[in-house]
């Protein structure tokens, strides 16, 4: 069992929203990074565990990549299931800035400490 944190580069999500969209427009944007889909904020390990939850995901996931992206960020994103029945998503850093999706402005990840 992996040990989840969050920190500038890993988000951390419960579930594929919408809202990851703009988290891997921000890593694009930045130095790239790892989303984690199916752990809670505070680390603890929620998963996806049935393989009908897994293909509505991969389908999503592969349909924001080819639509919902500009410029579409081919090679950039690569997704996948590991042992714990999260979605890894790793976003490697941007060659064509800035990224945005289609009709938004466009994010740039920025991290702060309190």
């Amino acid at each position: 069992m992996t040990k989840y944190i969050e920190d500038e580069r890993t988000e951390l999500k419960r579930e594929l929203i919408d809202e990851v969209k703009s988290e891997i427009i921000a890593f694009l944007n930045s130095d790239g990074g790892t989303i984690y889909v199916g752990v809670d904020d505070d680390g603890s390990i929620v998963g996806i565990k049935d393989d009908a939850s897994k293909d509505k995901v991969d389908l999503k996931l592969g349909n924001w990549i080819q639509e919902a992206f500009f410029p579409k960020p081919s090679g950039l994103i690569q997704y996948y299931f590991n042992s714990d029945d999260v979605l890894v998503i790793n976003i490697s850093k941007g060659i064509n800035k800035p990224g945005k999706r289609k009709r938004t402005k466009t994010l740039r990840r920025i991290y702060s400490c309190w």
